[in-house]
């Protein structure tokens, strides 16, 4: 009996297994972000959120873009099981407030809150 290859699955949970990169997909999945602004959201040293960012970007989980001189962080719409994902971060309590709060108390970095305002006009 032929088995399906299961490695991908196994993978993205292996990723959604650690609370850390959990929270930083809960967090990406409301804006997207920089490293900065990850290190604020997870009260975490940047080389701890970067390691995290650069296993999720390995599994191709997530995507980053140029900006100016950040790199933005966001989910990866191409993601083979991105579907799947965004299911589970849906039934995950929001972070969109707290996104807001750095972005209300100042603590967003002029990076991110540029491309939050790029995709706003995108959508109206």
């Amino acid at each position: 009996m032929k088995h399906p290859d299961l490695s991908s699955h196994a993978v993205m949970h292996k990723m959604l297994g650690d609370e850390k990169r959990l929270h930083t997909l809960r967090f990406l999945y409301e804006a997207g972000l920089c490293v900065c602004d990850l290190e604020t959201l997870l009260d975490s040293s940047q080389p701890a959120v970067s390691q995290s960012l650069r296993k999720l970007k390995q599994t191709g989980m997530i995507t980053s873009h140029k900006h100016d001189q950040w790199q933005i962080y966001t989910l990866n719409k191409e993601y083979a099981h991105y579907d799947q994902l965004v299911q589970i971060l849906q039934q995950l309590p929001s972070a969109k407030e707290q996104v807001d709060e750095i972005t209300a108390s100042g603590l967003r970095t002029r990076c991110s809150i540029e491309i939050t305002e790029i995709r706003f006009l995108e959508k109206s």
